[in-house]
């Protein structure tokens, strides 16, 4: 695996050098949010950041259900890892844990020289009762906020949205009791919180209907694309 090295500033993460790979599908960053009051199979959504080697950002688009693909320049994965380090996400932070029933939470994937995984229970922004954890919330909390106005913050290091090639796609499926059109199912069995992977030709189908029949019951979908440094459903991890 190819790595790039960038100079990180001493008011970032101590005078030193930080590494990503830089293949097209080595992941350097993704955000997941999940949990709270949502909807079944929600949390097997397209992530809300995925950031590669290369400079691909793939990110939810508008319409909902489609996929944006952006391209950052070096500098520009340069930027985003340099941030995510001066947030603290390249090393073991405690964020505590705010007193909220059924709180959401983000998960952060950070590849450096290695991979950094962190969970934050939402809001970052609420101030917890130890003060070290309410500094690192806050420094997520503003990374957060930067992730959320790209073009704003990474200007011309940021390209145009692009359409991206049909491919693979992972499809989810969760039992309803919803009532309308109803079509059979073409691709094996579908099972609630189980994953199928479908080629791009055979997604097509998924255009017919939003609710399938399998064996003696009615699934609601959720499909997306499988990512470029996913192979299969095993490697979509947060939903294990």
């Amino acid at each position: 695996m190819a790595l790039c090295m960038a100079v990180v500033a001493a008011a970032c993460s101590g005078s030193g050098e930080v590494l990503w790979p830089a293949g097209p599908s080595d992941l350097v960053l993704r955000v997941v949010n999940t949990g709270g009051l949502v909807p079944p199979g929600s949390e097997f959504q397209l992530p809300a950041l995925s950031l590669y080697g290369d400079g691909l950002l793939i990110l939810p688009g508008k319409p909902a259900g489609s996929v944006a693909h952006l391209r950052l320049t070096v500098d520009g994965v340069r930027r985003v890892v340099r941030a995510a380090v001066s947030a603290g996400l390249a090393k073991e932070q405690d964020y505590g844990s705010p007193q909220i029933l059924d709180a959401p939470a983000s998960f952060f994937t950070l590849v450096t020289d290695k991979r950094h995984e962190s969970v934050v229970v939402a809001p970052f922004e609420l101030s917890v009762d130890n003060p070290v954890q309410t500094e690192a919330r806050r420094r997520v909390h503003t990374f957060r906020k930067a992730l959320n106005d790209l073009d704003s913050w990474l200007g011309d290091d940021i390209g145009p949205v692009t359409t991206p090639e049909p491919g693979p796609y992972l499809v989810f499926g969760y039992q309803t009791s919803e009532q309308g059109q109803v079509v059979e199912w073409p691709f094996g069995e579908l099972q609630s919180s189980r994953c199928q992977l479908l080629s791009g030709e055979q997604a097509r189908v998924l255009v017919r209907s939003t609710l399938w029949r399998s064996g003696d019951n009615v699934f609601r979908l959720v499909a997306r694309p499988l990512l470029p440094d996913e192979k299969s459903c095993a490697d979509v991890r947060w939903i294990r």
